[in-house]
């Protein structure tokens, strides 16, 4: 009753407790760098330890700056104020000891009294960025765990694609257990090792040792093939070069102090011998793929970029928006087995991350702006790469490539075509809204395409005029000739390569294309087919919008019919220019046509006959009416 009747008594005790309790923690303007701010990993610790402007994780409040890297904290329920020491290790690694708490009656400014055994603790930012290991390469290695050695055989670490992380891959080493039955010992052999034989290495903060300066303390992470908490993969190191090789010693949990003394003593200890390899490749990439520069694939996702020295093909995810990459494999030559002046074939070492596989590619030189590459199947085995069992030419999809910056070229096929048919996602009327009836190719530029419309008008007496335009550039193209037999076949039954997968199969439409029947009657001069391939873009509507417009591939086949001339059957894909097809089939969008007349031609075709014979009649007949 009494507070309820002195509120000025009562703010004064208000005041008093913010004072005593939530003020204290920031006297003297006490405050953390701004470089150590941020979330840590911290070993035994099941939370994440924050460090912000003025609280250290779950230690305390910032209550006095003695130093740079040493403070005075205060501790709150407990109301005791401790000493904190810092080390800055790395950019990811904070390591700190802390005083006991004592009270405000025995608290001394200044002093701080930390016991000279108290561990460091060790704080890291996982989500730092990675750093270079101590050691680098190839290397064997033995190992020694909680005493016991496995010196054969040796074990191996594989050198990744970063120098941030190995790949260790250890041998699984026998160990006699000896038991005893009355008078008769048995030795019981038992082969394990515990969590998985392959483990990779990804260092996080590496510093010199305060003791030795010849020790680097290493920290970061084990991961195996299956996901674990980060308490069972953060681990710390201590690694020496000596005479005989690296001395490297393990701790046995996520801190830097348990069961971690030197790198001669550890949970688990390593001696490592450097594998001496052969720096210079057997054979590099040619000289024409290299004058290309950096290559982009069709839909611009993907990145792929020749080392100066043509050793190395490196390829990464790509944005066409944010013009940024991140390095997903790197491919070198091992041996070349076949040569020509646009091909190649040979037997590559793919490295993505820490995985090593061989692969058989193919290379070839499409036009001065274009390649295109087959991979095969990866195997561990270098002379199996190129066998029928992991490379199948027929088979293996081809992967098209540009340069970024890709300039118009001229088309390879020309004329004024007219449309005989199409199937444009199930829509076969050539007059409908995204229909064509005429093709230019060439005539109104050598590096265009148009597609038009030419149908009657009925908001103008069915007059026939042209609807609708629209512009393709061609950006590079290449022909291949073959014998028509070698051509998939869509409605066979007899097991036929071909890649159905790819298209979609919408009942009926087989009778839009050159059938069968009329593929038996193409001349004997024409026994070969002309399989080609033009890589376009679209017009844009603006010049801004010009990074913007994607790739298209025309895949076309030319066939010489009997009594009908060149029949033209056309395929367009917008992710690639797809092989082991037949152009005209079982597509998406799809047509037919048939050459009316070729770029420069002056003769007029029967059609523009009809055409000038009816504008002279209605020309008469207006001369007519005028003199009468």
């Amino acid at each position: 009753m009494a507070l309820s009747k002195s509120p000025g008594f009562l703010l004064i005790l208000i005041t008093q407790f913010v004072a005593q309790n939530l003020g204290t923690e920031q006297k003297h303007n006490c405050k953390f760098p701004n470089e150590w701010r941020g979330s840590f990993f911290l070993g035994g610790s099941r939370d994440s330890f924050t460090i912000d402007t003025q609280k250290f994780g779950t230690a305390g409040f910032c209550y006095r700056v003695q130093d740079r890297l040493q403070y005075t904290l205060y501790k709150r329920p407990e109301k005791c104020f401790q000493c904190l020491k810092i080390w800055e290790r790395h950019e990811n690694v904070i390591q700190y000891k802390l005083s006991e708490c004592v009270s405000k009656a025995e608290h001394k400014d200044g002093v701080c009294n930390i016991a000279e055994e108290t561990p460091f603790e060790t704080l890291l930012k996982l989500d730092g960025p990675n750093t270079p290991c101590p050691f680098t390469g190839a290397f064997n290695f033995t190992y020694k765990k909680e005493g016991k050695e496995c010196s054969t055989p040796t074990s191996e670490v594989v050198k990744c694609m970063s120098e941030a992380q190995s790949l260790l891959k250890f041998e699984v080493c026998p160990d006699d257990v000896k038991q005893e039955t009355g008078d008769t010992v048995f030795y019981n052999t038992i082969i394990g090792l515990e969590g998985d034989t392959q483990e990779t290495l990804t260092c996080k903060a590496t510093w010199q040792s305060d003791l030795d300066e010849k020790e680097t303390y290493m920290i970061g992470t084990l991961d195996y093939r299956y996901k674990r908490p980060d308490e069972e993969r953060v681990r710390c190191f201590m690694v020496k070069e000596t005479k005989r090789g690296l001395q490297v010693a393990q701790s046995s949990d996520a801190t830097c102090y348990n069961n971690l003394d030197s790198s001669l003593n550890g949970f688990r200890t390593m001696k490592l011998n450097k594998i001496v390899e052969n720096e210079e490749p057997n054979c590099i990439f040619p000289e024409w793929a290299l004058e290309m520069g950096a290559l982009y694939s069709f839909s611009f996702s993907s990145k792929y970029e020749f080392s100066d020295d043509g050793f190395v093909l490196s390829l990464s995810n790509y944005s066409s928006v944010s013009k940024k990459s991140h390095e997903l494999s790197r491919t070198i030559c091992v041996t070349e087995k076949e040569s020509s002046e646009n091909y190649v074939k040979m037997v590559t070492k793919v490295i993505a991350n820490c995985d090593q596989m061989y692969k058989c590619v193919r290379m070839l030189k499409r036009t001065e702006n274009i390649l295109e590459i087959q991979e095969g199947s990866p195997t561990n085995y270098e002379n199996s790469a190129c066998s029928d069992e992991h490379f199948d030419e027929k088979l293996m999809i081809y992967t098209t490539l540009f340069r970024e910056d890709l300039l118009a070229q001229p088309c390879p096929v020309n004329g004024i075509h007219n449309v005989t048919d199409l199937d444009l996602d199930g829509h076969s009327d050539i007059c409908e809204k995204n229909g064509f009836t005429n093709i230019n190719i060439k005539c109104g530029g050598t590096d265009i395409i148009e597609f038009y419309k030419e149908c009657p008008n009925a908001k103008k007496l069915n007059i026939i005029e042209i609807t609708s335009s629209s512009i393709y550039h061609c950006l590079g193209g290449w022909q291949q000739h073959i014998p028509m037999s070698e051509v998939p076949n869509p409605y066979a039954r007899n097991g036929d390569s071909y890649l159905a997968n790819n298209y979609f199969n919408r009942a009926g439409g087989s009778n839009l294309f050159i059938s069968d029947e009329e593929a038996d009657a193409v001349s004997e001069g024409g026994e070969n087919v002309t399989i080609g391939y033009i890589v376009a873009m679209r017009q844009a509507s603006s010049p801004e919008k010009v990074d913007q417009q994607k790739r298209i591939c025309f895949i076309y086949m030319v066939a010489n019919v009997r009594g009908v001339g060149d029949i033209y059957s056309w395929t367009v894909d917008k992710t690639a220019c797809l092989r082991n097809i037949r152009p005209g089939h079982m597509a998406r969008q799809r047509f037919n046509t048939t050459v009316l007349e070729t770029c420069g031609a002056s003769t007029f075709l029967p059609q523009d006959q009809i055409r000038w014979a009816l504008f002279l009649l209605f020309f008469f007949k207006l001369a007519n009416t005028m003199i009468l």
